[in-house]
């Protein structure tokens, strides 16, 4: 896959040092543009502070396979609302419709600005500010990481000749290919089973499991009275050719994110204690939410660790033998991907 890149730098920027955090970048910050049906060079056009618009802006705006260039890394653009988030992140504005070929393209567009500025930390703008955006991209960010380190480990190189189309299953470096009559199938698998599964809620079969088909599966899952997560289990198969799936498999456990001694939980005075307050530790929440929410727990994928939060992960260590202490150190951090899913 590649995506163009356009370069139009325009006015609506300034030094990243005005902002007091020196004039080094430690982030990007995703956006979206708002109300979905607006076109990519109207945005552009907005943003490059010409048109009237003289109090914010963007270094990117992305979609499926273009990227558009408006203010150069080196520079602040005004895309927070906050003076961490302008003098230290990349600000990136996306499509809303959040098709295939639009994230994609965000994955890429990331893998080549940690080419050049090294590992960078990933925020939405919610996460400076009181606001909506970036919409459903929000509850994507771990996901996001995952496709850019994934990337990364190919040793590819992104890239931004050619221009055209992205969409349609392109950019298989991000996908995992599932196998078996009935696998655990979630958002970026690929194979004959998500083929079969296309086939089943009536959208265009290319054997690649994103978005459009994760929709579709939802609007499936509840025509059939599931809980519409968008992954498809044991009972979804079911519903789908009446088999019965395996139990999915165990997987081993990520590196635990936190220092020796420290926990994700409940907000509380304990500097040892994560729960999700600052945003640097919101990344590592989501991803234990999402792994208990993909074994069938009931849980939000937010990046808070709040009552539910607290509530399912004792549950959770009761049901394993675990000390419940409805907190997430080190220990339950490794159940939660490798005990026994029952």
């Amino acid at each position: 896959m590649s995506y163009k890149h356009v370069k139009n730098i325009g006015r609506n920027h300034s030094s990243r040092t005005s902002y007091g955090y020196g004039s080094g970048i430690d982030g990007i910050t995703v956006h979206w543009w708002g109300g979905k049906g607006q076109k990519h060079q109207n945005v552009v056009d907005w943003l490059r502070g010409y048109t009237g618009n003289r109090g914010s802006s963007a270094h990117y705006v992305a979609s499926d396979g273009l990227v558009t260039q408006i203010v150069e890394d080196s520079r602040a653009s005004w895309h927070g609302g906050n003076n961490k988030a302008n003098g230290t992140t990349i600000g990136i504005e996306m499509r809303p419709e959040m098709t295939d070929g639009d994230f994609q393209t965000l994955v890429e567009l990331c893998v080549n600005l940690e080419r050049k500025h090294g590992s960078l930390k990933y925020y939405g703008h919610k996460d400076w500010k009181n606001t909506a955006c970036p919409g459903d991209y929000y509850d994507r960010l771990g996901e996001l990481v995952d496709a850019v380190n994934a990337y990364h480990k190919t040793g590819k190189v992104p890239s931004t000749t050619g221009g055209g189309s992205s969409s349609g299953g392109g950019g298989g470096s991000t996908y995992t290919s599932v196998s078996g009559s009935t696998p655990l199938v979630k958002l970026y698998h690929k194979g004959e089973p998500v083929e079969r599964i296309q086939k089943a809620v009536g959208v265009k079969v290319d054997s690649y499991y994103g978005p459009s088909t994760a929709a579709a599966v939802a609007q499936f899952q509840k025509a059939h009275g599931l809980s519409a997560d968008k992954i498809v289990g044991d009972k979804t198969w079911a519903a789908i050719n009446g088999g019965k799936a395996s139990k999915p498999s165990e997987s081993k456990a990520p590196n635990f994110p936190l220092r020796k001694g420290h926990w994700y939980g409940p907000e509380s005075s304990d500097s040892r204690n994560h729960s999700g307050y600052y945003p640097k530790d919101r990344q590592g929440i989501k991803r234990f939410q999402q792994k208990l929410k993909d074994r069938g727990w009931t849980i939000g994928v937010d990046g808070i660790f709040g009552s539910q939060a607290s509530k399912v992960v004792k549950q959770f260590q009761a049901e394993k033998g675990l000390s419940v202490d409805g907190g997430v150190g080190i220990e339950t951090w490794n159940a939660i991907w490798s005990e026994p899913v029952t």
